[in-house]
């Protein structure tokens, strides 16, 4: 897995958006800035604990958007105590379910640009 940097202390920027693809194992992500320049992308454990040190580790209040899995509702509720969370339906989702090369990686970066753009829809428990 790579391990977790604190972005908050490497760059100046109040607010980052973050494109997460969930699996049962593992979660990648790409944390993005309003530019859309990448500034960490990141596999951590499919695990509560990891999930929650990556969140402290982008600033509060950060616009998130987690593809449609099986596995969403549990980092659904632990994102969105601090962040601004959108669930995407990766079948509307032009950017990935179009993408010509399919990878997590390529997943977790599309999932920051359906946000607005392409298809969202908020979650609401």
């Amino acid at each position: 897995m790579s391990r977790i940097k604190d972005i908050r202390k490497s760059v100046d920027i109040t607010h980052m958006y973050v494109g997460l693809d969930l699996h049962k194992a593992t979660i990648n992500a790409t944390v993005m800035d309003e530019n859309d320049s990448v500034l960490n992308e990141v596999k951590i454990k499919s695990e509560p604990d990891s999930l929650r040190n990556f969140s402290d580790s982008i600033p509060f209040g950060s616009d998130i958007v987690i593809e449609s899995s099986s596995t969403w509702y549990w980092a659904y509720r632990i994102l969105s105590e601090r962040h601004n969370v959108t669930l995407s339906n990766s079948l509307k989702t032009k950017a990935i379910a179009e993408s010509k090369v399919k990878t997590d990686k390529v997943d977790s970066h599309a999932c920051k640009h359906a946000k607005g753009r392409i298809y969202s829809g908020k979650h609401t428990s």
